[in-house]
């Protein structure tokens, strides 16, 4: 049965609740049980497992999508606008991007993704591949309000369509099969499956077509800028839950 777990949390750890808001117990598990979630696809994604970015999305979409008909997780918590995200892409980029658009130069670009050339790959190419930007820069430096964090865009493809972390995790779980399977519009299959940025790594040996897309590598930024969120900001929360589940008959 649901609870309010004021009712049996110390003051110590209920005076931690921002604004004094009323948590549901159950809601309080499922955000416990779906950063596990999170934090298993990341691991399986980040031992080559790129299809996980799907299930990763739909995790994403479970704690923060709204619509008319259904409430996010982190809504029913009453904290998804009451707290700052981590914005992970590097200042510089977004600056010199911005310079770029004021001088009217306007191209294909990502801030959430780069591509690695590690070590070698100029004998092994199958080692060059887009890589979450977190690799080259942490999170921390910068937060951002959550309307901007999910909607400005972040990526812009070869034919200068805006992507934001909301339609990246919304394709992914909605049309490419995270939790549904639809027809893919037009500009996410070129973005997707057909080169749409414009880098073809698929001309490398060893390499494959998907390998051209930023998506999985992208919707990998955005679930580690979800976690890193959650336990920065929310960690008491996990601290709470931890702790009811140690002092429950």
């Amino acid at each position: 049965m649901s609870e309010l777990f004021h009712a049996k949390v110390p003051t110590e750890l209920a005076d931690t609740v921002q604004g004094g808001h009323k948590l549901d117990r159950e809601d309080l598990d499922h955000l416990v049980e779906q950063l596990e979630f999170l934090d298993s696809s990341c691991d399986l994604f980040d031992g080559g497992s790129l299809a996980e970015a799907k299930r990763l999305a739909t995790t994403v979409r479970v704690l923060l999508h709204d619509t008319e008909k259904s409430t996010s997780l982190l809504k029913r918590l009453g904290l998804k606008e009451n707290i700052s995200w981590a914005d992970g892409i590097v200042h510089a980029w977004l600056m010199e991007l911005i310079k770029d658009q004021c001088e009217g130069r306007i191209a294909s670009t990502s801030l959430l993704t780069t591509i690695k050339l590690p070590v070698g790959f100029l004998e092994n190419h199958s080692l060059v591949k887009y890589v979450p930007v977190f690799e080259v820069q942490e999170l921390g430096e910068r937060w951002a309000p959550f309307d901007y964090w999910w909607t400005t865009p972040r990526i812009v493809d070869g034919d200068l369509n805006p992507v934001s972390r909301k339609q990246i995790v919304l394709f992914l779980a909605n049309k490419a099969g995270g939790a549904h399977v639809d027809k893919l519009p037009g500009s996410w299959r070129r973005i997707a499956q057909e080169s749409g940025m414009g880098i073809t790594l698929s001309n490398l040996q060893g390499k494959a077509k998907a390998d051209d897309s930023p998506i999985p590598a992208a919707m990998r930024q955005i679930a580690e800028e979800v976690r890193y969120t959650i336990r920065e900001k929310l960690g008491h929360l996990v601290t709470i839950k931890h702790h009811l589940d140690e002092i429950e008959p």
